[in-house]
């Protein structure tokens, strides 16, 4: 052991000068971020303009973090090069196998402990706790592992930085060709692309672990033998592999059917009617289609639970035997419905979900005098919301929990008896909660968050109706924002029943992904029922 911490010491003391670096880049970014939360300047314009400076210069940053990580996780590997002619290691007594633990310990030390540990003050001065600095601490460690890991494989087969790029390159520009080869053929063959969650959630684990098992592979067969060209052969052959098992897997395993929270498991949806949408359009065939929309009624949904969109494949069945399949419905669901409830709200509203498909006009129409039966799968998203900010509606005023914070800059009097609040805030942004939107480096977007004014009783609740701008950057798993609500008089009330506003909150309510929940649902006869069309609006 005492030969295997002697060689990750002598890595680090080689690295020293590039690695002190790369810390000041991930620094940066998180000095950058204090500079957005405490930049002041009465003009909008000027703000507006050094903040987004300051977020691009965030992003090349970020860029440049990333880059240094990738070269410097091969220029360990290379300290004791596997490929070429043979290294200083190899006249001493060294096993490839103790060359192996040494080189991962230093990777796993260097490029992903290290990251948390110098992020660990940023998010202390952000009000992390302990459950969100162990998630944070996870994300910002897997991030840095997988991109370790894919230099770590490239490294162990190439000599030098020069040919590490090169076959970077190389492998990168070929995995997206046979990808996109092997995507068209399948597509003429007629496979469907788009997956259940479960198909999709279980092909992604089988792809990663396929993809573990080659890298892990490929890693231990060259420190153990140094037969590059056969390590070459296990790695193309493995990507191979993987490219068809991305694109063309098929099945799920069981246990990844345990997504739905335990909270939503006796939630029942039924169906209460359906609306024939005035308006039609024309498929790919020209067969003009008309849109119905089916109500659905939710009970026994906690208050702390939202849906969010999903999938719908039903089926219609009319007393004469015909028959109708729907196999691309969609589900349009209320984020923060349930908002009004988990917030205590008197009067608050069932929440309902709408199941939505395309049929041919004269099957839709068919439904006006014969109700059909119908039975349907829908898929939808579920979250999990948490009060995490109540402040007094006056300038200055700051606190939160739960890593999210916020501090009210200005509250001015609006155009029209209208109400303008400015703030900024800082909140957790984890990209298990979103992943398409919220990748690291992105532009930060906006978080799954409701933002309200409350009365203390709990009777009225006013959102923002317009925002003048929001703007801000992600720093690691930190979400930092500068927000400018505009509430209209119109939605405060008449001007002699604004007396709620002195003693109201300002709330937010924070959503996080939480699983996925399928129920079958069925009617016997499915009334239908015209549009009703809003009146059109005055001048």
């Amino acid at each position: 052991m005492n030969l295997t911490w002697h060689i990750v010491k002598k890595d680090i003391r080689r690295l020293r000068i590039p690695l002190l670096l790369w810390i000041a880049l991930m620094a940066g970014q998180f000095i950058l971020s204090m500079l957005i939360l405490h930049r002041e300047d009465e003009n909008l314009t000027d703000l507006v303009n050094q903040i987004q400076a300051f977020d691009a210069f965030h992003e090349i940053l970020w860029a440049m973090q990333l880059l240094a990580c990738y070269v410097l996780s091969a220029w360990l590997i290379h300290e004791d090069a596997l490929t070429g002619s043979p290294s200083w290691w190899m006249t001493r007594p060294i096993s490839g196998a103790r060359l192996l633990r040494a080189k991962l310990l230093g990777l796993v030390l260097i490029f992903c402990v290290l990251p948390a540990l110098v992020a660990l003050p940023w998010w202390l001065f952000c009000g992390f706790g302990p459950a969100e600095i162990f998630r944070a601490a996870l994300e910002v460690m897997g991030w840095h592992a997988a991109l370790v890991t894919v230099a770590l494989v490239i490294a162990v087969v190439t000599e030098g930085a020069a040919r590490f790029l090169f076959y970077t390159l190389v492998l990168t520009a070929g995995w997206m060709f046979l990808y996109g080869t092997i995507h068209e053929l399948a597509r003429k063959l007629g496979l469907p692309a788009n997956l259940s969650t479960a198909d999709s959630d279980t092909r992604t684990l089988v792809s990663l672990t396929l993809l573990a098992v080659i890298i892990g592979t490929v890693t231990v067969h060259q420190f153990l033998t140094r037969k590059t060209w056969r390590s070459w052969t296990i790695l193309v052959s493995g990507l191979v592999l993987l490219a068809l098992t991305v694109r063309l897997w098929r099945g799920q395993w069981n246990f990844l059917n345990a997504s739905e929270p335990v909270g939503t498991r006796q939630v029942t949806i039924q169906p209460q009617q359906a609306i024939l949408m005035d308006f039609a359009r024309k498929s790919a065939d020209q067969i003009p289609l008309k849109t119905v929309k089916v109500l659905l009624n939710i009970d026994g949904l906690p208050a702390q639970y939202a849906f969010t969109g999903g999938k719908l494949t039903a089926d219609w069945r009319w007393p004469d035997g015909v028959h109708q399949e729907q196999r691309s419905g969609y589900i349009g669901g209320f984020a923060f419905a349930n908002t009004w409830l988990l917030l205590g709200m008197k009067g608050a509203h069932p929440i309902t979900l709408n199941a939505n498909t395309e049929m041919p006009v004269s099957m839709a129409e068919k439904m006006r005098t014969l109700p059909p039966a119908w039975d349907a799968t829908i898929e939808v998203g579920v979250w999990r919301g948490e009060l995490v900010v109540e402040l007094p509606l006056q300038a200055g005023a700051e606190g939160g929990r739960n890593g999210h914070h916020m501090r009210i800059l200005a509250l001015e009097a609006g155009k029209d008896g209208g109400l303008d609040l400015a703030l900024t805030e800082t909140m957790p942004v984890f990209a298990s909660d979103d992943m398409q939107n919220l990748a690291p480096g992105s532009r930060f977007a906006m978080a799954n968050s409701y933002y309200a004014l409350v009365s203390r009783d709990r009777t009225k609740l006013v959102t923002a109706s317009n925002r003048e701008y929001t703007f801000g950057t992600r720093a690691g798993t930190v979400g930092v924002v500068r927000r400018h609500w505009i509430f209209e008089a119109a939605r405060l009330g008449k001007e002699g029943e604004r007396d709620w506003i002195k003693d109201a909150v300002l709330v937010k309510v924070a959503y996080a992904k939480a699983g996925s929940m399928q129920r079958a649902v069925h009617s016997d006869a499915l009334m239908v029922e015209p549009e009703k069309l809003r009146p059109p609006l005055k001048n």
